[in-house]
């Protein structure tokens, strides 16, 4: 039985969103991890993201929906000084945007954050990242995704 205390002044638990969980998963079956959803090709084994319905190499529309590594390199970036371009509520500014080149192979157009923009070089090791990009309608907090330059190990 539960009590009045139990049932009484409690808020319904939040619970975090993905902003499309046909783009990012939050939880990965191999590691607990958010990833990026993409498509490999099961005739020519490219990856692609977003997912794929046919194989832009190939053209086979024998596609696996899969989870793609979290790190990559940076293929290239561009730096957004003029206000006019800065979205809504956006924290930061100005902000980079930048194509990723997964591992296998996959190539992601994302914010990059966790840098200092001057930093930023083509070919840098970068990882995904994650974190709130609004809240829906419910008051739950939904999670976007950006990269971030990989932080080199100390020790």
């Amino acid at each position: 039985m539960m009590s009045s205390k139990d049932n009484k002044g409690t808020q319904p638990e939040k619970v975090a969103k993905s902003f499309d969980e046909n783009i990012l998963e939050l939880s990965s079956a191999s590691d607990g991890l958010a990833c990026l959803l993409g498509s490999k090709c099961r005739n020519c084994g490219r990856h692609w993201f977003p997912q794929h319905v046919a194989c832009l190499n190939c053209s086979s529309d024998v596609m696996d929906r899969v989870a793609l590594s979290r790190r990559g390199k940076l293929y290239c970036f561009t730096i957004v000084e003029w206000p006019g371009l800065k979205p809504p509520n956006y924290p930061i500014f100005p902000y980079a945007y930048g194509y990723v080149d997964l591992t296998e192979g996959a190539r992601v157009l994302a914010a990059l954050r966790g840098c200092e923009l001057d930093s930023l070089k083509i070919d840098m090791e970068m990882e995904l990242a994650t974190g709130k990009v609004g809240e829906d309608g419910s008051g739950n907090d939904v999670t976007g995704y950006w990269f971030e330059p990989v932080k080199k190990q100390r020790g």
